[in-house]
């Protein structure tokens, strides 16, 4: 879900920045434009030079030019999000007019919060932390085997009897019978030194578990700290850029 949602909002803000850099590249395709007809005008009456003017219209044609490809990259924009949305490309998607303002979806001023969130909500974590206490329990399991008995319980009844059948006999009587039988068994292993190789396997297991773990903890912190970095550092070029927006109007 969480990269469903990456995906579409990356591309509804690649639409919108190429939507934008089509509102820039027409108008100014319409100042370029006038600057060359003034251009070919003071040529012509003999106040300018040509090359001046041929200059100026070669300028508007690569305008021209960038606007086109411009085009072209917001009709690619707009597929890529038609097919993200399960949406028919033909449709042709466009943002609203205006300024894209900037939404802010998680504090960015603290590392740990954002770390600490991070631990609690990846499942990859919840899973890595469940297999050691699986690998726990099968140390545990180990250390104990060989004092616990396998226990095995009968029971059965019936007639017992002794004899023939063509003289007398005392044992031809046939009388009930029940028994009741447990057997417990220990079972040590290459007189214990197999036991002791079977704790030592599970204890193995248990530290790949606990590093595996750990592991993911160190790649979460680090994602997190890469994110929050490259957070900062958009929100300063954004700054920059809103400066640079408003010297390039001037």
């Amino acid at each position: 879900r969480n990269a469903v949602l990456l995906d579409v909002a990356t591309a509804y803000l690649e639409l919108a920045g190429a939507e934008a850099r089509v509102d820039v590249l027409k108008r100014g395709e319409e100042e370029v434009g006038e600057v060359a007809r003034r251009t070919a005008e003071f040529a012509r009456a003999g106040q300018g030079r040509k090359a001046d003017a041929d200059r100026a219209a070669a300028t508007a044609e690569l305008v021209r030019r960038d606007t086109f490809r411009a085009e072209e990259d917001v009709a690619v924009a707009s597929a890529r999000l038609c097919r993200l949305l399960n949406l028919d490309p033909a449709l042709g998607l466009r943002t609203p007019a205006g300024e894209v303002r900037v939404v802010e979806l998680v504090p960015g001023d603290d590392l740990e919060p954002l770390v600490a969130a991070a631990l609690a909500a990846r499942p990859e974590l919840v899973a890595r932390s469940a297999g050691v206490a699986e690998a726990q329990t099968r140390v545990r399991a180990e250390r104990v085997r060989p004092w616990l008995p396998t226990v095995s319980v009968g029971f059965s009844s019936g007639a017992f009897g002794g004899g023939g059948g063509a003289a007398p006999s005392d044992f031809g009587q046939v009388g009930g019978r029940t028994d009741f039988d447990v057997l417990a068994a220990w079972n040590i292993r290459n007189l214990g030194f197999g036991n002791a190789a079977r704790v030592r396997g599970a204890g193995a297991a248990l530290g790949s578990a606990v590093a595996a773990y750990d592991i993911g903890v160190n790649e979460f912190r680090d994602e997190v700290a890469a994110a929050l970095a490259a957070l900062e550092a958009a929100g300063a070029g954004a700054g920059a850029a809103g400066a640079a927006l408003a010297a390039a109007e001037e």
